[in-house]
């Protein structure tokens, strides 16, 4: 409830929205919370890939190995592919620096998601969680009572279907620059600003428990309000 010493390592629909969790946190009420983020982009920022990169493994085993490290991120296999050593590698790591640490998995949003029809995106989306949830409820065996699941890229998909529904003031634009657009690129599908606030809010919720109203956030409308709940009340099947 006091915040943790973190560190997220992955690509850019992870460590954008780590940073703004950062920010967040520090802003409320959460007076133990510190947090370092190690970036590569694309599949490199995947578990698998950052560990076979000698370079970004020597810099987060750095920061691992101040053993202060309570709360260790990373994203889930996906685009970039491996197994569940991907996994094993680097919480071995972690907890052979800091025994108490836990790990935090994130399910990002589907990529190319302006070009994707919504009933589709958000199968695809919910497919990515459950697929995702897997992953961590096996290395939930193998490490009991030290990871957390968060399945935030659902925040896009709610936007979206706000969106196309005219039920989302806070975005003008689908695809576009500033705090008005939902994605930033048509190809990719990165997000926009609020996107990151919402995922943000998701990751407070399940990793410090906090409520929506203790947290200090942007302006935003009550429907973009309403999208954070259902992002975590959808997390709550994966506790």
């Amino acid at each position: 409830p006091e915040g943790t010493k973190s560190l997220f390592i992955g690509h850019s629909f992870f460590v954008p929205v780590a940073r703004s969790f950062d920010q967040l946190a520090t802003a409320s009420d959460f007076p133990e919370h510190e947090s370092q983020t190690v970036f590569s982009p694309g599949p490199g920022g995947s578990p698998g890939q950052l560990w076979e990169n000698q370079e970004q493994r020597k810099k987060i085993e750095s920061i691992l190995a101040t053993g202060e490290v309570e709360l260790f991120g990373m994203t889930t296999l996906g685009t970039g592919g491996g197994s569940l050593d991907d996994y094993r590698n680097w919480i071995d790591l972690a907890l052979s620096y800091n025994p108490r640490t836990k790990i935090m998995i994130g399910q990002y949003w589907m990529a190319k998601g302006p070009s994707i029809e919504d009933e589709m995106y958000e199968k695809l989306t919910q497919m990515l969680g459950g697929k995702g949830f897997e992953d961590a409820a096996a290395l939930r065996e193998e490490y009991p009572n030290r990871v957390y699941y968060v399945h935030y890229g659902y925040v896009s998909s709610l936007m979206k279907n706000a969106f196309s529904a005219g039920n989302l003031p806070d975005i003008t634009d689908l695809v576009g620059k500033g705090s008005g657009a939902l994605f930033t690129d048509a190809n990719i599908g990165h997000a926009g600003p609020l996107m990151h606030e919402l995922c943000a809010i998701t990751w407070l919720a399940e990793l410090y428990r906090a409520d929506l109203t203790e947290i200090a956030h942007s302006e935003f409308s009550p429907q973009a309000a309403m999208i954070a709940r259902k992002s975590i009340e959808n997390n709550e099947q994966y506790r």
